[in-house]
């Protein structure tokens, strides 16, 4: 909007943007920085050097894929890189999938560099506090801006840099209102600026790949763990069409958790389904709990008793009795994080079970709540969607249960991942 264009709306919003423009267009003094400060830094294996030498000797716009097994060490390829941004006084853009992954990844980029600039964009900050990182790395005092697609528009007059982790991430993409795909806007602001972009992944997207095979992206691989005793972790399949489950478990899987109890190390049980059951059904007629506004299901919340589409927001009362005979025999079926929970801590009563999903965590400082208690040994069994399954690290963990993954590959989609399959 020029300064016209907002008089016509009213004087007072051109009397804003005018002292706004005014404000901005002041010359702002520009302190003195001290020489460059870097924390440790751990040694980095062949693979990882030659990405980082490929890397630094590009020049210009170039889309890289760095495709590396989960372990591998692409974060600290990025820190090399933002650290020869920075000694360049170069800003650099570091876009992730969730929320839940910045304040690990925060800590992780003060740590090593402790004098920079750190900026954060996400949609749960406080107005005002977006806005101050908004305008710091608008005026080119922020460093290093990471965030979630949002931040793609965050504007950046010194950018030499940007990095989007966990590439293939449907995150990414904004579904409602403004419709875009931050990896692809970041791609297309990167040419823009003329600087080169690196697309990180274990499993890229097939769009990705399909860039790597025309030539219009480079893909440099890190096939190993960074650190030579890392193995790969070894993966149990439990065909529970022949088992008998309580609660969607089985009991090898009920037997692992309390092994691991008894030896006092934590487990993840992943379930990609939020809420208490993923429909309610009616056993005398065949009713299900559809969505009146799209075609989605609506999903049971039991702490709220109501029945919520995850995909368009609607919400209403479980209802007591079938809709459409008025039977009163109608049960939620399948399991979800909240039954799952429930089911846990009623089987293993001394377990310290925590439960993290969209709604645990939609409070402001959740998850350093979330972090504190994990790093803090309060946990022994956490529960949760998807957003656990990337980019964290908890160090005592040694089992992970991921209740009915193949129902990810029947549901309809045209998206892909390279690398993903049913075997």
């Amino acid at each position: 909007m020029d300064l016209a264009a907002a008089k016509a709306v009213t004087p007072q919003a051109g009397k804003l943007l005018a002292d706004w423009l005014a404000e901005s267009k002041a010359e702002r003094a520009t302190p003195e920085r001290p020489p460059l400060r870097l924390g440790d830094a751990p040694a980095l294996n062949d693979e990882q050097q030659a990405a980082l030498d490929a890397l630094l000797a590009s020049e210009g716009f170039q889309p890289w894929l760095l495709h590396g097994v989960t372990g591998s060490g692409k974060t600290e390829v990025y820190l090399r890189l933002i650290a020869e941004q920075l000694a360049a006084r170069a800003q650099t853009l570091v876009l992730v999938p969730e929320i839940n992954l910045t304040p690990q990844l925060i800590n992780r980029f003060a740590d090593r560099f402790p004098d920079s600039r750190i900026v954060v964009q996400h949609s749960h900050l406080a107005d005002g506090e977006r806005l101050h990182g908004w305008l710091d790395a608008w005026h080119g005092d922020a460093d290093v801006v990471i965030g979630t697609r949002l931040s793609v528009f965050t504007p950046l007059p010194r950018l030499g840099l940007i990095v989007v982790d966990e590439e293939h991430d449907g995150s990414f993409k904004q579904q409602d209102g403004l419709r875009y795909h931050a990896r692809d806007l970041a791609v297309w602001r990167a040419r823009r600026a003329g600087v080169a972009i690196v697309l990180g992944s274990a499993t890229p997207s097939l769009e990705t790949v399909a860039n790597v095979e025309a030539g219009r992206y480079k893909r440099l691989t890190l096939s190993r763990r960074a650190h030579g005793a890392a193995r790969l972790p070894e993966v149990r399949l439990v065909d529970t069409r022949r088992k008998k489950l309580a609660e969607g478990l089985s009991e090898p899987v009920l037997e692992a958790l309390q092994a691991r109890l008894a030896r006092k190390e934590m487990s993840l049980v992943f379930i990609n389904r939020r809420g208490f059951a993923p429909v309610v059904a009616c056993s005398a007629c065949g009713w299900t709990s559809g969505c009146p506004h799209c075609s989605a299901k609506l999903v049971v919340h039991l702490m709220e008793r109501k029945l919520r589409c995850h995909h368009c927001g609607w919400e209403e009362p479980v209802p007591r009795a079938c809709p459409d005979c008025g039977d009163p025999d109608i049960k939620p079926l399948g399991e979800g994080t909240q039954r799952l929970e429930s089911a846990l801590q009623r089987m293993l009563p001394d377990a310290r079970v925590l439960r993290i999903d969209r709604d645990t965590t939609s409070r402001k400082d959740a998850w350093d709540e979330v972090y504190r208690k994990v790093h803090g040994g309060e946990v022994d069994i956490l529960v949760g969607t998807q957003m656990l399954a990337k980019g964290h690290d908890f160090g005592t963990l040694s089992l992970v249960a991921a209740l009915g993954p193949t129902a990810a590959c029947i549901r309809p989609t045209s998206a892909h991942r390279s690398g993903c399959s049913p075997s």
